[in-house]
């Protein structure tokens, strides 16, 4: 769970999630998977590549964003690339952000409905120096009998921070906002 930029993760599935390397991060952003060695971009997945999942399973992972930066921010998670090799599972897969302290507003998506990029979670507001802990999750939704066994699915992560006091977008999944990849 590292990142400045979040970049990869991937999940893949009975079905099972894999990691892709590379989390990323804008705008002054750093990230950590284990709260103590932050870095703009890290290269280790974000979940664990052997696991296996079965509808019904929600897989909770930490991701540590801190903003390195002389300035409040406000930071948003995207989720970039989305993409699984079977379509039921792509409707039936919920990546989702939120953080431990309950700030920010959460927008979960489904892989199906995720495109290049969409928003997970906007609006953490991080003053100078401060740090935040987000659980990021995978959930697997129903499916029937064999739909989607042995499916995969890809994914990056990018958190993004802008001055805390720049206007809002109309569009609260847009990723025109901050940053780039």
């Amino acid at each position: 769970m590292r990142a400045r930029a979040l970049a990869a993760a991937a999940l893949a599935g009975v079905f099972a999630l894999a990691g892709a390397p590379a989390y990323a991060a804008d705008g002054g952003v750093t990230v950590s998977l284990d709260g103590t060695t932050f870095t703009s971009s890290v290269t280790s997945p974000l979940f664990d590549p052997a696991l296996r999942v079965v509808p019904g399973n929600v897989v909770t992972e930490d991701l540590w964003l801190r903003n390195s930066s002389t300035t409040d921010a406000r930071v948003r998670l995207d989720v970039l690339d989305a993409r699984a090799d079977d379509p039921l599972f792509a409707a039936a897969l919920t990546l989702g952000a939120r953080t431990t302290d309950a700030t920010g507003r959460e927008l979960p998506t489904r892989v199906v409905d995720a495109g290049a990029c969409t928003v997970v979670l906007r609006d953490v507001v991080l003053a100078a120096g401060a740090t935040v802990r987000l659980a990021v999750t995978a959930t697997v939704g129903d499916l029937m009998q064999q739909a989607g066994m042995d499916a995969t699915a890809s994914f990056r992560l990018r958190a993004v921070a802008v001055d805390a006091t720049a206007p809002t977008p109309s569009d609260p999944r847009a990723c025109s906002e901050g940053g780039a990849e």
